[in-house]
């Protein structure tokens, strides 16, 4: 129960219900919807990379999106284009065990994949490159990326 979050619905707020659940950071980037029309056994992490990279230009920063794994809220303060988030629907998460209120920046950024094992969106991305972002990072340096990576 060591990294579990208790919050309560704002829509049933009359009802005193908590939710007590472990928290994910799920991240997007711009154009990584790519990956959905296709499996892992279609095409390849590298060739959706590369069409990807075709995709999203000549670019030097990609926006990274945030939402909270399994309940698909936009996490709060990350999209200043989003006019609702987890906030908008459920009360501060606070510890489960400690009631300290969470601290956005310290819960884990879930890793993706681009295999016979899992085809994530956007899983080609981390497949490729090894890289995720950190928590609640808001863009990404393509050429850094690039660069880091040997991707040429």
């Amino acid at each position: 129960m060591d990294d579990t979050w208790s919050f309560a619905s704002r829509i049933n707020a009359g009802g005193g219900d908590h939710t007590h659940e472990t928290l994910e950071l799920e991240w997007f980037l711009d154009g990584d919807h790519v990956s959905d029309d296709y499996t892992p056994d279609e095409i390849s992490a590298e060739a959706l990379f590369d069409r990807w990279l075709v995709q999203i230009g000549d670019v030097e920063e990609v926006p990274v999106r945030w939402r909270i794994l399994r309940l698909g809220e936009v996490v709060p303060f990350t999209d200043d284009e989003v006019t609702e988030d987890f906030l908008s629907f459920y009360t501060w998460p606070v510890h489960a065990e400690t009631g300290q209120k969470l601290n956005w920046l310290t819960l884990p950024v879930v890793s993706k994949g681009w295999s016979k094992l899992r085809a994530d969106r956007g899983g080609f991305i981390q497949e490729v490159t090894g890289w995720k972002p950190s928590p609640l990072q808001r863009t990404v340096h393509m050429p850094s990326l690039l660069k880091a990576c040997g991707w040429n």
